[in-house]
């Protein structure tokens, strides 16, 4: 078996026990709110409750870049929720997002999972269109900003892939991706959300 099957075998293998996962923490797990949380005080200060703001639910307030790496100015517009849980005794979240988008259902999840040997965060993302588990963005969060990156591809192409946390107060937060060819020179940015605490 050549690099290239056994890794897409490998990714179909993680994405299903990953699904697998998701749906039984969305099942099994009771609400949580940032409050209800403990954590000690040294997992406290190294940044593992630097996503407890995403806790809850939240409408969200969608821009979509309609065409990527192409030159587009065109952007779509659509309101979708979010509903976040936290796992793990704190170390973690999981989310369910969904939306409409070119006339279809779109529901996806994201794993977020902290590491406190390396102070990082993990960001797993699948969704219902492609099932498929998207590469972890790993970064951390630096006087209020939040920044994850990765390499992936995207229509042949090798690229790096960031998202940015920021504008975080209160019952507000803004969340964007951004796509780069040239490896991260430029970025062009294709999705934003604009988050609204329920």
């Amino acid at each position: 078996m050549n690099g290239k099957k056994y890794r897409a075998i490998r990714r179909g293998i993680i994405s299903i026990n990953f699904l697998l996962f998701v749906c039984l923490a969305n099942e099994a797990m009771p609400f949580e709110t940032a409050k209800e949380r403990t954590m000690s005080d040294t997992q406290t200060a190294s940044g593992a409750r630097d996503f407890d703001f995403l806790l809850g639910r939240w409408r969200v307030q969608n821009k979509f870049l309609k065409a990527r790496l192409k030159g587009s100015n065109e952007w779509l517009t659509f309101e979708a929720s979010l509903e976040v849980r936290s796992i793990i005794g704190g170390l973690g979240n999981v989310d369910q997002y969904k939306a409409t988008l070119f006339g279809k259902p779109l529901e996806g999840t994201t794993l977020r999972v902290f590491n406190p040997q390396t102070k990082k965060w993990s960001l797993y993302w699948v969704d219902n269109w492609s099932a498929t588990l998207q590469p972890p963005l790993v970064g951390e969060f630096k006087n209020g900003v939040g920044e994850f990156f990765t390499d992936d591809e995207y229509e042949g192409k090798k690229i790096k892939v960031r998202f940015i946390w920021s504008e975080i107060a209160g019952n507000h937060a803004r969340w964007e991706q951004a796509f780069s060819e040239d490896g991260g020179k430029v970025w062009e940015t294709n999705w934003i959300m604009e988050f609204s605490k329920i």
